[in-house]
């Protein structure tokens, strides 16, 4: 008897395995979710190239692209859902960048939101910061290893066979990778226009971060900032609504010690109007480490 329940638990191990081993990735990993937001605010390391914004930022730029330009670098993506230019977001970038180093880079990547009192306020970080003591540990030492046992329910399986769903591949780096089938680039723009409807740019939340730019500056830190590609009636319709004034704004940023880099937005797809496909997102990676690039040679 004691013999036929060990063998018994040996062969549910070995199928839980088998199972696990060849079951596919899911959508949204929860697990993996997890670990990626705490690595955030908890991760230890130091890196000379950060970007910042929202989710547009964390979905839309990928360090191990930047990467392929500038090789000597390590670069971190700060990116929060519904981020703003906050003190606690410059204090955390403050943290990460490796003063050891001489060449330290800032790339800002702007939206109209991320200049709005709603985002300025974003709670966010806030939440993630209280990740702290034994709650970090969990999640760094447990949490991370439970991937294998995310659970991929009938309708994820029926919507991978059909060819649609919302895909997410986390990247320790702070960079999302995301697929939406099928695409539907008019869902933003509805969004959008009741979102500006009682939320506009805010001077406040600007100025924190032309004050930023330029302590960073002071610091010998290369800061750049650009604003995100999006579906063209999403830029037309955050122009009309936001009041965000790229013009007044990109000149701003140059007084205060910022580099502005122009993007062409149809260059980059997105899958929702506001929000790069993976393969766009790593071209405009690779772009904007090129822009920069070019632009610390011609100083």
């Amino acid at each position: 008897m004691k013999y036929r329940i060990v063998y018994m638990l040996l062969v549910t191990l070995l199928l839980v395995f088998i199972v696990g081993f060849f079951r596919p990735e899911p959508m949204n990993s929860k697990t993996s979710e997890s670990f990626f937001w705490n690595n955030k605010v908890n991760d230890t390391k130091k890196y000379n190239f950060i970007i910042s914004g929202d989710s547009r930022a964390y979905r839309g730029v990928s360090p191990d692209e930047v990467e392929t330009i500038f090789k000597n670098f390590e670069a971190k993506n700060l990116g929060f859902s519904s981020g703003g230019f906050n003190e606690e977001i410059f204090k955390l970038i403050n943290k990460y960048l490796d003063t050891k180093k001489s060449d330290n880079i800032v790339l800002i990547c702007l939206t109209p939101f991320s200049l709005t009192n709603s985002a300025y306020e974003s709670g966010h970080i806030k939440s993630l910061e209280k990740n702290r003591g034994f709650e970090n540990w969990k999640i760094n030492n447990l949490t991370k290893r439970l991937t294998f046992f995310d659970p991929i329910i009938p309708s994820e399986i029926a919507a991978r066979y059909y060819g649609y769903g919302y895909y997410h591949k986390y990247y320790e780096n702070g960079w999302i990778e995301s697929e939406k089938h099928p695409k539907n680039r008019d869902i933003a723009p509805k969004l959008y226009a009741k979102e500006f409807a009682n939320n506009n740019f805010s001077e406040k939340s600007f100025q924190v971060l032309l004050d930023n730019i330029y302590d960073l500056t002071n610091k010998n830190v290369k800061v750049f900032t650009l604003r995100m590609p999006v579906y063209h009636k999403l830029k037309a319709l955050e122009d009309s609504l936001s009041g965000f004034n790229e013009e007044i704004v990109k000149s701003r940023i140059i007084n205060n010690g910022g580099s502005w880099l122009n993007i062409q937005d149809s260059l980059y797809s997105t899958y929702d109007g506001s929000h790069l496909d993976g393969e766009s997102a790593k071209l405009l990676s690779r772009d904007i480490a090129k822009k920069i690039k070019s632009q610390l040679v011609n100083e």
